[in-house]
């Protein structure tokens, strides 16, 4: 099977791929002609349309290596992270992306059934399978968890503030205007919000410059190493991922790895999650974020400990893959 793309999801999932028995290889044309029957997975495909060959020759490269692939008779996995990208900037070449991927892909996988359904309803085409797996969570990769306390005193929180965190690339699609907006109008002084991560555009930067004035809010806006990112979750009393358009979320299972609850807004592919992991840790909310919102799930009971992640673990992902690549057993 060969992948496209590399970031630490993606090496994670060719762990997966090598234990359920793949050949994992970077793909090209003449690997595509020469090679008899195999996979080509593409990830995150509306990558292509920012590459340094421009949006249009990143499109075409893209479709001429999909369509070799069915030409040569390779299976064509197309996963769906999700279902429009978040670069905003090609929008008419993006929609053309995603109905040609969806025609020529032999199958198209989503992380949960409601995130299927979705995709579907976007792209509907009769001559494809759709596979769901689920997003694997990271637990192999957040290391060593602080206790909270050590957590705190590392970051220097005190040890009774209420702590909201949301991190990671930081756009507008998660909601900042919301989240920053809901906590300012929350005056409580022992209540704490660390925005940390890197800006994504200007808009953002705005919104990060904004809330630095007030000094409950804390701006980290750059990159952190895993270790750093470990550490303010485990710090934190709620993750508040506030999404205006998303199917699928890798930071909420990065806070639940952790062991940390996270606020999201509702969604089928949200509420699939709760049904999976608990309603102790994932808590939903109808409409606009406000501060109401967060105060309640701050007084909700908590779940001590972690939270059961096997569902997603990467061995019940290799497992999926298997089945996917070989079939059941005993066939």
């Amino acid at each position: 099977m060969w992948e496209l793309g590399d970031n630490p999801f993606a090496g994670l999932w060719v762990d997966a791929l090598n234990a359920a028995g793949a050949r994992v290889r970077t793909p090209s044309l003449a690997k595509l002609v020469l090679t008899r029957r195999a996979w080509l997975h593409l990830q995150w495909p509306e990558w292509a349309l920012t590459g340094p060959t421009g949006p249009v020759r990143g499109l075409l490269r893209l479709l001429l290596l999909t369509a070799t692939a069915r030409l040569a008779g390779h299976r064509v996995l197309l996963t769906v992270h999700n279902a429009w990208g978040h670069h905003g900037g090609h929008p008419r070449l993006e929609r053309l992306m995603w109905g040609a991927l969806s025609a020529l892909a032999t199958h198209v996988h989503t992380f949960t059934a409601a995130g299927a359904r979705e995709f579907r309803a976007l792209h509907p085409t009769r001559h494809r399978v759709d596979v769901v797996i689920p997003h694997g969570n990271y637990q192999p990769v957040v290391g060593t968890v602080p206790t909270r306390a050590a957590a705190r005193e590392q970051l220097d929180v005190g040890a009774d503030d209420e702590v909201l965190l949301t991190f990671g690339k930081l756009k507008a699609y998660k909601g900042l205007d919301a989240l920053i907006a809901a906590f300012a109008a929350d005056p409580a002084p022992r209540r704490r919000l660390l925005l940390l991560g890197q800006p994504a555009d200007e808009e953002a930067g705005a919104l990060l410059d904004d809330a630095a004035r007030d000094p409950r809010t804390r701006v980290q806006p750059q990159f952190l190493t895993q270790a750093e990112l470990t550490t303010a979750v485990a710090a934190a009393d709620l993750v508040v991922l506030p999404y205006a358009r998303i199917t699928n979320s890798g930071s909420a299972l990065m806070a639940l790895s952790v062991g940390r609850p996270v606020l999201l807004p509702r969604t089928p592919v949200f509420e699939e999650l709760r049904e999976a992991t608990g309603d102790a840790w994932v808590h939903l909310y109808d409409g606009e974020l406000t501060s109401e919102v967060f105060i309640a799930a701050l007084a909700a009971e908590h779940a001590e400990g972690s939270p059961d992640l096997t569902w997603c673990s990467w061995e019940t992902v290799a497992e999926h893959l298997r089945v996917l690549l070989h079939g059941p057993k005993g066939d």
